[in-house]
């Protein structure tokens, strides 16, 4: 989600250029302006902010929030083409109510959740290993195969985590030896915007097989959120959470936190 500065600049762009038309007192210009977003998702990215300074940097928190009309989508279509009804619609309030923070209530934002038990891989040695076998499995029989990996992605909840990952995967791929910009002939990139749809160069939005990776919790509202929610059926939705003392205790993780700043949606 981009910060309140980015819609409130382009609110006074349009209404200084429309200043000549009789409109510049008039909310963008006049203009009417559609905007699409979920405040389920991760928030404007405050460099070193607090929770506050992250809440008040949204849109609904600029005073262009008081001249919105809010249009509410109901159904999520990732997931209408699979499965039963019943199983849709149970899996789809889960990702709600994660996304919401209405799982282990009352919580102040930051709460500890059961991850259901179907979902999770408990059974393995080496943990990196496992998320991959699962996520991509006959990798190196299939890592030239586009539609194989446009399918499928591991995620995690820091970028040093996903180097681990990124390592991890270049090293079972035939090639030349790793260098500093770590890409070999072959290796799926994910991008972070789209660049061009036609040559099939975009950011995927939804993928059949989503893997994800917790040796470290997720620390910023939506994060938990985006990640379950990008799956197209439940099967296609596997996660780990690692955490090496307990492992060696033998003991199996099933919770992981979700972090929610409740206060965003207060005026939706």
């Amino acid at each position: 989600m981009a910060h309140r500065f980015t819609f409130e600049a382009l609110e006074r762009t349009l209404r200084d250029v429309m200043s000549s038309y009789h409109n510049s007192k008039t909310i963008f210009g006049g203009k009417v302006i559609v905007f699409g977003g979920d405040f389920r998702q991760i928030l404007p990215v405050v460099p070193r902010g607090s929770r506050s300074d992250i809440v008040h940097a949204s849109i609904n928190a600029s005073k262009i929030w008081d001249h919105r009309k809010v249009l509410t989508l109901t159904q999520n279509m990732r997931l209408q083409r699979n499965g039963t009804s019943d199983e849709v619609k149970k899996f789809s309030d889960w990702i709600l109510k994660v996304g919401e923070g209405k799982l282990a209530v009352p919580n102040d934002g930051y709460a500890e959740i059961d991850i259901p038990k179907e979902l999770l891989i408990v059974d393995y040695d080496e943990h990196i290993h496992a998320i991959v076998q699962s996520t991509y499995p006959k990798l190196i029989e299939n890592y030239m195969s586009q539609h194989y990996l446009q399918s499928r992605a591991i995620l995690a909840s820091t970028i040093e985590v996903v180097d681990q990952i990124n390592n991890y995967v270049l090293s079972l791929i035939p090639g030349l030896p790793n260098h500093k910009i770590t890409l070999k002939i072959g290796t799926p990139i994910m991008l972070m915007r789209n660049l061009d749809q036609s040559e099939g160069l975009c950011n995927g939005q939804s993928l059949d097989n989503v893997g994800l990776y917790l040796p470290k919790e997720v620390f910023s509202h939506g994060q938990l959120y985006v990640a379950i929610s990008r799956v197209t059926t439940k099967e296609g939705l596997k996660i780990l959470i690692y955490d090496k003392d307990k492992k060696a205790d033998n003991i199996v993780p099933t919770t992981t936190t979700n972090v929610v700043f409740k206060e965003v949606f207060a005026n939706l």
